[in-house]
């Protein structure tokens, strides 16, 4: 079959009827709002120099020659983590802590509301993945408002949240997750005889953050 080729007034009759078209039938579609993939409380900038804390607590302890070259390895590799944080509650673990979730979202929300008091515990590694354990969780009143949703938000903390509160400071490689730290505090503080978790104890180290939702 032979098709003629379009004259110039067809071509401009054609985009013309193009660009005054308009659709009978408008769908709406509703933007989704980005998910967190965790909650969790962001250090205040001197809590969260793991290099300084880190290298400090090493430094005087002859003993723990191991941890000290895991450290130095994790320096090498570049495998130290970059944006510390206190994960709370992590979107994998949803289903079985819906409320902690929704208490997490609802503070996250409000307009005000005070900084989270922490103390850092022990530097602890296995030598596949190294933290900083977190506890006597607590919070300040700095006058801005939301001091009494924060103090009720401690009071239900759950008992296992607390006890895996932890900063994670590397991983060995990217076979070995960051979660595993979280494990590995857990183990601990349950009394695990497991020989390859050493612990250094920091000492008087304070730091304060917000609690926030984290999407990276």
């Amino acid at each position: 079959m032979e098709l003629t080729p379009p004259t110039a007034e067809d071509i401009q009759a054609a985009c013309e009827m193009a660009l005054g078209y308009k659709p009978t039938v408008v769908k709406h579609v509703k933007s989704v709002a980005q998910k967190p993939k965790y909650f969790g409380i962001q250090p205040d900038t001197e809590s969260s120099d793991l290099e300084r804390i880190i290298s400090a607590a090493l430094e005087n302890a002859p003993q723990e020659e191991g941890m000290k070259v895991f450290w130095e390895e994790l320096k090498k590799k570049k495998r130290v983590a970059d944006r510390p944080h206190i994960t709370i509650v992590h979107s994998k673990a949803i289903d079985e802590a819906k409320d902690l979730w929704e208490r997490c979202s609802v503070l996250d929300n409000m307009v005000t509301l005070p900084p989270f008091t922490y103390r850092l515990g022990e530097l602890i590694s296995n030598g596949e993945v190294m933290a900083l354990t977190v506890t006597d969780l607590g919070v300040v009143d700095d006058g801005q408002g939301g001091l009494g949703a924060a103090k009720s938000y401690l009071k239900e903390l759950p008992e296992a949240v607390l006890n895996r509160l932890h900063i994670t400071v590397g991983t060995e490689s990217d076979n070995t997750a960051a979660f595993e730290a979280g494990r590995m505090v857990e183990k601990w503080k349950y009394g695990s005889k497991d020989a390859s978790i050493r612990v250094l104890p920091l000492g008087d180290i304070h730091g304060q953050g917000r609690l926030r939702a984290f999407f990276f």
